[in-house]
């Protein structure tokens, strides 16, 4: 395989499963399924992988499902190992050649790679001018799929103040990811006052465009609906002082509310924005600080899924606003906003899952925000909102920072916006693609 013309090459694996009598095993889960790789020739690498990637989704009534890698760089074969519940269920070896053609570190197209292009156009000659041409025609490109390709939109919902009131318009909050990539979760405006309930819709229009309820009460404020990398449950904020979990229907036995931890109430505000940890087995948020010296400011906590007492991560001298955090994908980080009341400046900061080592990712500059971080999956970038500060007005544009560029860099096909809302800050609707 060799890199598409506009994106990064991805690697898709069609298992399938059938028992001793070859009839389809249908329904098997992804976490009963897994591939492992490894080099065997050349450079040719997996790229935002880690030692085991799991089915995209259970098997279907043929007993069939896909694995998906979403990036690949090199040139050479690698052997893929798959596992069915730990027994070893033998192995495969793929070929690979792209226009990266060197494989290093910062899997990114450069002139370097045109002095090592390998046999891309298969003629049994590697470096010829055809294959120097392709490299060249790719220029710049990487494997970040954040970077490329074109818009598409899933959802047909209005902005914040499209009428009074204001139904149908985009709640506010965060959307997340579901942990295979194929669903978005979000909050729609169902009824008046900032009523607002959770939604589901494909990430991809393939699998289907209608948005699907997950919460169907009238009379709530529910936001930042957080998907467990478990896949089975989805933790979110209500009314800005709690924090509850639900399980997916169809994909968990229990499906009843439950809270995890709680702070305040409804007209004083308390924890709020929630995500899960990596394990799934945790849960970090904001909390608000009732009285003494810095009375309303929000700080970073952690608090077990099964509920119990929450631990306090951040800290600060000033009175600070510490709000929408996101894990490591090796659960060691949480990143997260932290804004300075005065001037009300938003700045990335991260933090040891234990609370240790507190730092500034990024600060933007005193005439911008840098807002609503997310690691991307290898851990290797974040992406964040950076916009101009204004009162009412950020003209806001999604960036990665990665730490092998010497400046941010702006991800060009999504435009920019303006948003008008003081209570949430200008960020990435979705920050945790390749």
């Amino acid at each position: 395989m060799i890199a598409g013309s506009t994106h990064p090459s991805k690697l898709r694996v069609l298992v399938t499963y059938k028992d001793s009598n070859c009839d389809p095993r249908v329904g098997v889960p992804p976490e009963s399924l897994w591939i492992t790789w490894q080099t065997i020739s050349g450079n040719a690498v997996i790229n935002d992988a880690g030692f085991q990637t799991n089915a995209d989704d259970s098997t279907n009534v043929d007993g069939q499902t896909r694995f998906t890698f979403p990036s690949v760089s090199g040139c050479g074969k690698i052997r893929l190992h798959l596992y069915v519940s730990f027994d070893d269920d033998g192995t495969r070896n793929v070929t690979i050649r792209t226009v990266d053609t060197n494989a290093d570190l910062e899997r990114r197209i450069t002139t370097a790679d045109e002095t090592s292009a390998c046999d891309l156009n298969y003629n049994g000659t590697a470096g010829d001018t055809t294959d120097v041409r392709l490299v060249q025609n790719h220029r710049d490109h990487w494997r970040r799929n954040a970077l490329h390709g074109t818009l598409v939109r899933r959802t047909n919902l209005c902005e914040t103040g499209c009428g009074d009131p204001p139904i149908n318009s985009i709640g506010e909050g965060q959307v997340f990811w579901s942990p295979n990539g194929r669903w978005l979760s979000y909050t729609v405006e169902t009824a008046p006052n900032g009523k607002c309930n959770v939604f589901i819709v494909p990430s991809d229009p393939t699998i289907g465009s209608r948005p699907k309820a997950f919460m169907f009460l009238p009379d709530t404020a529910d936001y930042d609906p957080s998907w467990s990398p478990l896949g089975d449950q989805i933790v979110f904020g209500r009314a800005d002082y709690e924090i509850l979990r639900k399980g997916i229907p169809g994909l968990a036995a229990d499906t009843s509310e439950i809270r995890v931890t709680s702070s305040g109430a409804p007209d004083t505000k308390g924890d709020l924005t929630p995500a899960i940890s990596p394990d799934g087995q945790t849960v970090a948020f904001g909390r608000r600080q009732v009285g003494g010296t810095y009375d309303g400011a929000y700080h970073i906590f952690s608090v077990p899924i099964g509920g119990g007492t929450a631990t306090q991560l951040t800290s600060a001298t000033t009175t600070v606003n510490d709000q929408y955090p996101q894990w490591s994908p090796d659960g060691q980080w949480i990143t997260f906003d932290r804004e300075i009341v005065y001037p009300a400046e938003h700045r990335i900061f991260k933090v040891k899952a234990n609370g240790d080592s507190l730092q500034q990712v990024y600060f933007a500059g005193a005439t911008f925000n840098a807002a609503t971080p997310g690691f991307s999956p290898d851990g290797l970038i974040i992406t964040a909102g950076i916009g101009h500060q204004s009162t009412f007005i950020a003209d806001t544009q999604t960036n990665t920072l990665d730490p092998l560029l010497p400046t941010r860099q702006p991800i060009i096909n999504y435009c920019r916006r303006q948003v008008r809302d003081r209570r949430h800050p200008p960020g990435p609707v979705a920050a945790h693609v390749p």
